[in-house]
């Protein structure tokens, strides 16, 4: 429908220009990836740019038919000089080539100019495309090897297409990660061209009308799906036990902890004339190459075994040094003699690890500097306290990745009890919003304002993957299963939903 409004605007080029100018604002100033990449706003300019070169290009030849009038299309353009077109042609290529090669040559290059990167490469792809079908390199190409490339640029959108679902997909099963590049890229591909063959370039060559049917079925098949995945799921699937389904979520729980109590002690030389760490000190070795020191309380506890199945292709050491209750900051932490080796002698335990990567997740609001909203960041004395630990952390690594901590829920809760009784709605279970943001916001908005002055630290919030703007969800209702462990803490299927967002971080 916006490409139909394009064609009848009278400059449809400046329509572009606009459309594409507010999209790239939003995906600048969306902070959160999954909105910034997931949400087709924000992703809207990519595609309008390359709408913009088909403007420019007006090709006729190639068997597809745009969506402009045909007069317009009919139209000639003079040739310019073609030794001049060959060179400004073979010029936009290799900048573009040398553009997408930058993240085999700099992955923090790439990083630390992502905008400019984007932005670049489309414009560049666009201008690519409007020097038309015909253009060639100064260099000349072989008529084999330029149909080869014809047929990879012919399939690109269907490829673009299908690679995100998948990647997804692959993500959502936990298997995305190097061991399965090969198999992944092999399957985009190989569903990039059923689909280009058997459904886009037929469809192209298809009348106006025609192709706005089609996808005007598509589009009603797609929300009939989504208004109706609960019963397409029970139609399909075996009816579940969602009561031994639960206890067993529960068992899980609480192999992980008692786990921790015959894990692999890590040989750190502050400890080597005592008898063990109080509580957790544990060593879980990975693929990677990167050593990841995991501390905090009973969080990380809870925490260690999803970031080790999903991420240990990223790290090849990672150290969890724990203690229940307890926070990380010696000034903070409440008169608890325990908590002295998590907080009081972690500069030991960071000088002994040598970690490229610190985490830090752990429950806040038992701690009482953290039960108060924050009023003053200026002179909150526990703002200025963890702005002296992220420094004095920042001297052992080279990054430091901060977790929003969840909200708890009753402690007499009975998360079984909604499942016992078959209750058709668990939805009515969720915290109102207002109730999670008062328990989790004064530690939280204490540590988005310590880290103001902190380059290396790099803050995960996690609310958005429970929380609507009304209630944080406790159960996954569709899958009829607790997101929490006991009332305090997030349970595996909770974890797993932001689990990517950590390990996307776990680089340098």
């Amino acid at each position: 429908m916006m490409l139909r409004a394009v064609a009848k605007f009278p400059r449809p080029l400046l329509l572009i220009g606009l459309i594409s100018g507010i999209s790239f604002a939003a995906q600048c100033l969306v902070t959160d990836d999954a909105v910034s990449f997931g949400f087709v706003g924000c992703r809207l300019w990519q595609f309008m740019i390359g709408t913009a070169a088909f403007y420019i290009s007006k090709t006729s030849d190639n068997g597809y038919r745009l969506l402009v009038d045909e007069e317009s299309q009919s139209e000639e353009k003079p040739e310019i000089n073609p030794v001049w077109k060959k060179l400004w042609y073979t010029l936009t290529v290799g900048t573009l080539s040398l553009t997408v090669l930058l993240p085999f040559i700099s992955e923090t290059l790439v990083k630390d100019t992502s905008i400019a990167t984007r932005l670049v490469s489309t414009a560049l792809t666009g201008i690519t495309i409007a020097f038309g079908a015909e253009a060639t390199t100064i260099l000349s190409v072989s008529p084999l090897i330029s149909s080869i490339l014809l047929y990879v640029g012919d399939i690109s959108y269907s490829v673009y297409l299908v690679h995100w679902p998948l990647v997804i997909l692959t993500k959502y099963l936990d298997i995305f990660n190097p061991y399965y590049a090969f198999v992944l890229t092999a399957l985009i591909f190989a569903l990039g061209i059923i689909q280009y063959t058997l459904f886009e370039k037929p469809l192209s060559k298809q009348s106006e009308k025609t192709m706005y049917a089609v996808i005007l079925a598509l589009n009603i098949a797609c929300i009939v799906l989504l208004q109706n995945q609960t019963a397409i799921a029970d139609a399909l699937a075996n009816p579940e036990n969602y009561l031994d389904v639960n206890e067993n979520l529960f068992t899980q729980c609480k192999n992980e902890i008692e786990n921790q109590k015959q894990c692999k002690n890590p040989n750190l030389p502050w400890l080597a004339k005592r008898k063990h760490f109080v509580r957790f000190m544990c060593q879980y070795d990975g693929t990677g190459s990167l050593t990841v020191l995991l501390t905090g309380n009973s969080y990380s506890m809870r925490l260690y075994q999803s970031l080790v199945n999903s991420g240990k292709h990223k790290f090849k050491k990672l150290i969890v040094a724990t203690s229940h209750t307890c926070v990380i900051h010696p000034k903070l932490t409440d008169v608890k003699d325990y908590c002295k080796d998590v907080a009081d002698n972690l500069p030991q335990t960071l000088a002994d690890v040598k970690p490229d990567i610190v985490i830090i997740d752990q429950r806040m609001w038992e701690t009482k500097a953290f039960r108060t909203p924050l009023i003053d960041a200026k002179n909150d004395s526990a703002v200025a306290a963890m702005r002296e630990d992220w420094a004095m952390i920042s001297n052992y690594t080279k990054k430091i990745i901060i977790i929003e901590p969840a909200g708890g829920l009753p402690s007499k809760q009975d998360l079984l009890k909604p499942i016992r009784l078959n209750e058709a709605d668990l939805s009515v279970y969720a915290v109102p919003l207002d109730k999670y943001k008062a328990e989790v916001d004064p530690g939280w908005d204490r540590v988005l304002k310590s880290v103001d002055k902190c380059p290396k630290c790099k803050t995960i919030g996690i609310r958005s993957h429970f929380c609507d703007r009304k209630s944080c969800a406790v159960y996954d209702t569709e899958r009829r299963i607790s997101l929490y462990c006991d009332p305090d803490h997030h349970a595996p299927t909770a974890i797993k939903r932001y689990m990517p967002s950590i390990v996307r971080e776990i680089e340098l």
